[in-house]
């Protein structure tokens, strides 16, 4: 929790599923530990008179998935972004996750080192050869 609100729940937009209910992620506090909260999906019916939502707990959000993407939402196929850049899923309401897209950003760092001294070598090579033809 942040000084402004709580930065993971935040981030989130909520997503409308079928059955015209709303999804979205927020902190439950849990029965058997004391003041602790934990981060799962949340849903409720959306209702068209205004009244209050009644929110419906589920699982816990993925560790670092934190992120609920709506625009992907498919009937009751929920899908997170996590903070690496990886995507997964849930059709059961975080009862159970599937990586979508998996992406190895320490693969790719290393990656873009190795052509960034690649580059650089290139470059010296190059100022040598201007170098001795002067």
């Amino acid at each position: 929790m942040s000084f402004f609100g709580d930065h993971k729940t935040d981030a989130s937009l909520p997503a409308l599923i079928s059955g015209n209910r709303i999804v979205s992620v927020g902190r439950v506090k849990e029965q058997n530990e004391k003041g602790k909260k934990k981060l799962r999906v949340i849903s409720a019916s959306l209702n068209k008179q205004g009244k209050k939502f009644d929110w419906h707990s589920h699982g816990e959000v993925k560790s670092n998935c934190t992120t609920l993407l709506p625009e992907l939402t498919q009937g009751e196929i929920l899908f997170f972004l996590c903070e690496q850049g990886q995507v997964v899923r849930t059709d059961d309401f975080g009862e159970s996750w599937e990586s979508v897209v998996d992406i190895d950003i320490a693969h790719m760092q290393q990656q873009y080192e190795a052509f960034l001294d690649a580059r650089k070598a290139e470059l010296a090579l190059t100022d040598q050869k201007e170098a001795s033809t002067q």
